[in-house]
């Protein structure tokens, strides 16, 4: 009898058996259409904006990523289209799809927002 029979087949055996134990629908409270509609998490980013009430306006011409700073509210005007979103403070970076947040203005964009951590979180 080997180490491989006597003890690492029985380990992985085992370890398979808890792994068909665990229910799928345990791990998660959303259905599939909830989590795949857009905008289902956009509330985990903060909220829409009137865009009078923005620091900034960023032109959208192309740009696959644009950078923002977690907290602060933010224009985006991609020709005549023009929508605010006021970013939660964060204390880690993120990165959201646009029309994950505005997706009745850019449903068909492609352009990701990186939400760099608040300097609230910074510890300086």
């Amino acid at each position: 009898m080997t180490f491989f029979s006597s003890y690492v087949v029985p380990a992985a055996v085992s370890l398979a058996g808890l792994l068909v134990a665990v229910p799928a629908q345990a791990v998660t409270q959303m259905t599939v259409q909830e989590a795949t509609a857009q905008g289902a998490y956009a509330h985990l980013f903060g909220t829409p904006a009137d865009a009078k009430a923005a620091g900034r306006t960023i032109e959208l011409r192309g740009q696959s990523v644009v950078r923002v700073t977690s907290g602060e509210t933010v224009a985006f005007r991609s020709g005549t289209r023009i929508a605010a979103w006021n970013f939660t403070p964060r204390g880690d970076s993120t990165s959201v799809a646009i029309n994950e947040l505005l997706p009745a203005m850019w449903a068909d964009s492609r352009v990701y927002v990186l939400i760099e951590r608040s300097p609230v979180y910074s510890g300086n």
